[in-house]
C-alpha cells in the first residue's frame, strides 16, 4: 500500500483544518442563541423587546454607515492580487479603513445627537440611551468588517471566522453576562456590544497585520 504523496497529504490537512474551523465557527455562533436566551431571562419581556428594537435600529444604521466599503474593498483587493500588485493591498485597505472610520464616526455622532429628538417624536424614549451607546461602537464595527472582508480574496476564511464567529459573539456573551450581574439593563447590554466590537476590531487589525505585513 503506497503512502500518500506530500501534495495529497497537504491537501488533506488543509481540508481538515478548514472543516475544523468551520465546525468551530458554527458551534460558537450558537452562543448568539445562548446569550439571547440568557438576556431575555434577565431583562424580562419588556426590557428584552427594547433591547431587540435598539439592536435592530443600530444594525440598519450601521449598514448605511459602512457605505458598502467592505464589499468594495474586497473587490479591489481581489483585483490587486490578481493583477500582481499584492504589495499595494495593505496601503489601499488602510486608506479605505480611514474613510470608513471617518464616515461611520460622523454617522455615530449624528445618531448620538439626534436620537433624543427623533425618538421623542416616535414616542420611544426607552430607546434613546441604548441607541446612543450602540452608536459609540459604529466605527469599530464598520472598521472590523472592512478588515475581515479584505481577507476573503486570499481564500482563507479562518481569520474572518475567528473574528466574526468567535471573538465578537463570545465577547458579547461574556461581557454582557458580567455587566448584567452588576445591573440588569438594556444599557448594559449595549455597552457589552460596544466592548465586543472594540475587541473584534483590534483582533481584525492584528490578523490584517499578519496577512498583509508592512515593510
Amino acid at each position: 500500500m503506497r503512502s500518500p504523496a506530500p501534495a495529497e497529504s497537504g491537501t488533506a490537512r488543509s481540508l481538515e483544518r478548514g472543516l475544523l474551523t468551520n465546525a468551530l465557527g458554527i458551534l460558537v455562533k450558537a452562543s448568539r442563541t445562548l446569550y439571547l436566551i440568557l438576556f431575555g431571562h434577565v431583562l424580562g419581556a419588556a426590557g428584552f423587546g427594547t433591547y431587540l428594537l435598539a439592536f435592530a435600529v443600530q444594525e440598519a444604521v450601521s449598514k448605511f454607515a459602512i457605505l458598502g466599503l467592505n464589499w468594495g474593498g474586497k473587490q479591489l483587493v481581489g483585483r490587486l492580487i490578481a493583477d500582481g500588485h499584492g504589495d499595494s493591498v495593505r496601503p489601499t485597505v488602510i486608506r479605505i479603513l480611514w474613510i470608513t472610520l471617518a464616515f461611520s464616526g460622523l454617522v455615530a455622532a449624528a445618531l448620538f445627537l439626534c436620537a433624543g429628538w427623533i425618538l421623542a417624536l416616535l414616542q420611544q424614549p426607552s430607546l434613546i440611551a441604548p441607541l446612543r451607546i450602540f452608536a459609540c461602537g459604529f466605527p469599530f464595527l464598520c472598521g472590523m468588517y472592512v478588515l475581515v472582508y479584505s481577507f476573503r480574496p486570499r481564500l482563507d476564511m479562518k481569520y474572518e471566522l475567528y473574528v466574526t464567529s468567535i471573538i465578537e459573539p463570545v465577547g458579547v456573551l461574556v461581557i454582557g453576562a458580567a455587566l448584567l450581574l452588576r445591573a440588569p439593563s438594556v444599557e448594559m447590554l449595549a455597552r457589552a456590544h460596544v466592548a465586543a466590537s472594540v475587541i473584534a476590531f483590534l483582533a481584525a487589525l492584528y490578523f490584517f497585520d499578519r496577512i498583509y505585513p508592512g515593510f
